[in-house]
């Protein structure tokens, strides 16, 4: 939905008109729907091995299928762009059915289903990394993943940072997320890395640590004021350029949008990849960012202890040489990709289809 969202963003504040069309948009914690007018529509995933499940999935997806249908007639768009995923199977049908040309949008260094299916029929598919390319079927670019205009590093400063947690400027910051899913684990590894390895051996340390909904944002704050840190915790922070510009240190997920806000604010950290990720796609962004920057270090969750993520982050906090190597390469990488934006390729479409 961050993606989708930005470029939405971009292009309304060029004068194009914007409609969401998706399944469970209206539930969504992450879709803003104030800011966009939207229409949601059934849809489902297949099961394999379920054939019940796979009928009534077919029923649904057939029933989001009539209203796209009348809400394209309706909206009569020029372009359609999906960003992946079963909910928006329908949309992307019906705007096959009725000749609307479709961009497709890969975020990951693996394609998703719906992607890899959907491909050949559309006009074009913008990538993310340039391997993804291989994998999918039809025209590709790579272009930038769209960010919100907040997460540009050229938005806010160090000292506006500083003022916006009220943190220390002579400490090294650690920042800790775990995006929309699979936070629980990650923050039980890093609160306990922290706490008993990272803190006793590297001084001057504050923490940003933001857990997501299944949170334990009590129990971790009371943790690291006994050990004498100053930290900040959320479930989640919606002023993620404050965070990543005062980071000096990340340990994430390797999520699509996580991968580019490191790269654009060059934060050398540790990518532990969500373990149950369709196609394993997280731990592939992670290898695809490490393989063109050096600018970080991936541990699978099932082989990490809190004692080894310890000692990582203690080298990565202690070793200030290291880390500076770390973000040369980000940002050497960042600077010298000549990648066009989604939003641009959006315009060179429209150009052609006149």
């Amino acid at each position: 939905m961050f993606p989708a969202q930005a470029l939405a963003k971009e292009l309304k504040d060029e004068g194009y008109e914007v409609l969401f069309v998706g399944s469970g948009l209206a539930s969504n914690p992450y879709f803003k729907d104030s800011h966009y007018p939207f229409k949601d529509i059934a849809s489902s995933s297949l099961s394999k091995t379920n054939p019940w499940k796979s009928l009534t999935g077919i029923f649904q997806i057939l029933k989001g299928m009539a209203k796209s249908y009348w809400v394209m007639r309706r909206f009569k768009p020029h372009l359609v762009v999906g960003f992946g995923s079963y909910q928006t199977v329908p949309a992307l049908l019906t705007a096959k059915f009725l000749k609307t040309p479709i961009l497709l949008h890969e975020a990951n260094a693996v394609p998703g289903k719906v992607n890899r299916y959907i491909s050949p029929y559309a006009k074009h598919t913008a990538v993310t990394f340039e391997t993804t390319s291989e994998r999918i079927r039809g025209e590709t670019t790579v272009v930038r993943l769209p960010l919100s205009k907040r997460c540009d590093s050229k938005t806010v400063s160090r000292e506006d940072a500083l003022d916006y947690y009220q943190l220390e400027g002579d400490r090294l910051t650690i920042l800790i997320f775990g995006g929309s899913q699979g936070a629980r684990k990650l923050n039980e590894l890093a609160y306990e890395a922290l706490v008993n390895y990272v803190i006793p051996k590297v001084p001057n340390l504050q923490i940003l640590h933001f857990t997501g909904r299944r949170n334990r944002c009590e129990e971790y704050a009371l943790g690291y004021e006994k050990a004498g840190v100053p930290s900040i915790l959320k479930p989640f922070e919606e002023q993620m350029e404050y965070a990543w510009m005062l980071a000096d240190v990340s340990l994430t997920r390797a999520g699509a949008s996580s991968v580019a806000e490191q790269q654009e604010y060059g934060v050398p950290g540790i990518l532990v990849p969500f373990p149950y990720a369709t196609d394993d796609h997280q731990a592939q962004n992670a290898a695809a960012f490490i393989e063109a920057t050096g600018g970080a270090e991936m541990y699978r969750e099932s082989e990490l202890t809190a004692e080894q993520l310890g000692e990582r982050l203690t080298e990565l906090c202690s070793n200030e040489t290291h880390r500076r190597n770390m973000r040369t390469g980000i940002m050497t990488y960042h600077q010298s990709r000549s990648t066009e934006s989604l939003s641009d390729l959006v315009h060179r479409i429209m150009f052609e289809l006149g």
